[in-house]
């Protein structure tokens, strides 16, 4: 008789074998034509957000970020970052997905997952920690106006002990922050329990354990992106199933302040989504990160009843 975690673990093989078909050679293009129909089968039985999602733009993004995984609404346009292996720089856009210039802010990138700001730092979450293993994990702090100031926060989270889980098994790992205010978030991937954490981490503090200040419960899978709409006072999470049946089915997700989930529509069509980011006006933005299946994308939303974004339109 199998055990409950080795059947999870058979559920999760798919994510495995996605991230794993980014690395094998043009040789295995059957196979992948075989698991792109598996795919588009599961994104059209997994229902629609049509009547609920407005879309309003979607954009290929070039070679240059084929793995954005980070997202963040600026006033004068977009701001992303690539995952793992990649440069260790910001990249700016306007708000048609126009790459403009971008920014080194620091030596390495790990495994950038996140980014976020307030009114003077950007906030870029080296937080990615699939195999549960990471004893590096932080998150850089670099000045918007001067670029020379920077430094890391860096994290642990309690009761974490790295080297001991299985992969993909485990909850501390991390794809997704937000600032609201004077606060910053880091919202967990989790893996194992299905409820995602919301840490609390204090911006000047370079060494600290996170304990969880909020939990995250009624989500159809893993947070990999996360942002706080001021205009309409709710926080806005996107990410994904990780089952075998809906492993391509990505989410989005509104909660309320207090990060009780009010309501999840499903993004039809698109597949490994990692960061969201929402306007001033409420539009909405998030990246897809490029796979075996499908493009790297932004794309630009919006949910019907905003009433704010459909006035700045007609003026």
């Amino acid at each position: 008789m199998f055990n409950q975690s080795y059947l999870q673990g058979v559920l999760r093989m798919p994510f495995f074998l996605n991230r794993w078909l980014k690395q094998v050679s043009t040789s295995c293009s059957t196979l992948l034509l075989g698991l792109s129909v598996l795919m588009i089968g599961c994104n059209n039985a997994a229902g629609i957000g049509e009547d609920h999602i407005q879309l309003l733009m979607e954009k290929t993004f070039g070679p240059v970020l084929q793995e954005s995984s980070g997202l963040y609404c600026a006033d004068q346009g977009l701001v992303t970052v690539n995952d793992s292996g990649n440069y260790p720089a910001l990249y700016f856009m306007d708000y048609e997905g126009n790459r403009t210039f971008s920014k080194i802010v620091a030596k390495h990138n790990n495994d950038w997952e996140s980014l976020t700001a307030d009114r003077d730092f950007y906030y870029v979450g080296d937080v990615g920690n699939n195999n549960g293993v990471r004893t590096d994990l932080g998150i850089i702090k670099a000045n918007k106006h001067t670029w020379t100031d920077r430094n890391t926060l860096h994290l642990s989270y309690q009761g974490y002990a790295p080297g001991e889980y299985m992969i993909y098994h485990h909850d501390y790992d991390a794809e997704a922050m937000v600032v609201r205010g004077d606060e910053l978030f880091l919202i967990s991937k989790s893996w194992d329990s299905g409820i995602a954490k919301v840490y609390n981490v204090d911006k000047n503090k370079t060494k600290q354990i996170l304990t969880p200040a909020f939990y995250i419960k009624g989500l159809p899978g893993v947070v990999t992106g996360a942002d706080y709409d001021a205009q309409n006072d709710r926080y806005v999470v996107v990410g994904y199933d990780t089952t075998l049946i809906a492993i391509f089915n990505p989410f989005l997700a509104v909660l309320t302040t207090d990060w009780q989930v009010q309501q999840v529509y499903p993004l039809t069509h698109y597949s490994q989504v990692e960061g969201v980011c929402v306007r001033n006006n409420g539009d909405i933005y998030f990246t897809q990160e490029k796979s075996p299946f499908d493009d790297s994308k932004l794309v630009k939303i919006r949910l019907r009843g905003n009433q704010r974004a459909q006035d700045v339109d007609a003026k």
